[in-house]
């Protein structure tokens, strides 16, 4: 304010003539102009007079995120494939179980997977076979079949000689 006031004019013979303001009077206009500049600038200033700008976006370089894949939604676990043979060929195949008959080897039956399955073999002139067979995996069984021994011959009744003496030629 001091140097404002120094420069300005302090003869009142300068003055124009025709001038009805006083050198007081002109330090006063500039005084309230200078307070209503500052009161401006210090109201701009303030946060809450300033409307909110969104954060300009971010140029940061972020390190790629590995997502593991999803598990594929629980369904019902595949069928597992039985491949079941005999040597020879034609046997029939029952479940031991049920004494259902399931087909003629070669055969290939399609289960859900879970306890084994146990099934018996059966082809005349052989021995029947019985087989537990897993169903936890698909898998090939090939069996081979024995053939039937010929029934045994009664044996010859032995002779005994008149005195009670087996003999033994």
């Amino acid at each position: 304010m001091d140097e404002v006031l120094g420069r300005l004019p302090t003869d009142e013979a300068k003055a124009t003539p025709g001038s009805k303001r006083t050198p007081i009077a002109a330090v006063a206009a500039l005084v309230v102009a200078a307070v209503a500049g500052v009161a401006a600038l210090v109201l701009g200033l303030r946060p809450e007079a300033r409307p909110a700008e969104p954060a300009p976006p971010s140029t940061s370089i972020l390190a790629p995120v590995v997502v593991p894949p999803t598990p594929p939604p629980p369904s019902a676990p595949a069928d597992v494939k039985l491949s079941l043979q005999t040597v020879p060929t034609g046997a029939e195949v029952v479940e031991a179980a049920t004494g259902a008959l399931l087909g003629v080897t070669p055969l290939t039956l399609e289960r859900p997977p879970g306890a084994p399955l146990t099934l018996r073999f059966e082809l005349k002139g052989y021995e029947p076979l019985t087989r537990e067979v897993p169903t936890s995996e698909s898998l090939r069984v090939e069996l081979p079949l024995s053939k039937k021994l010929p029934p045994l011959k009664p044996p010859k009744p032995v002779k005994t000689n008149k005195d009670g003496v087996l003999d033994p030629f």
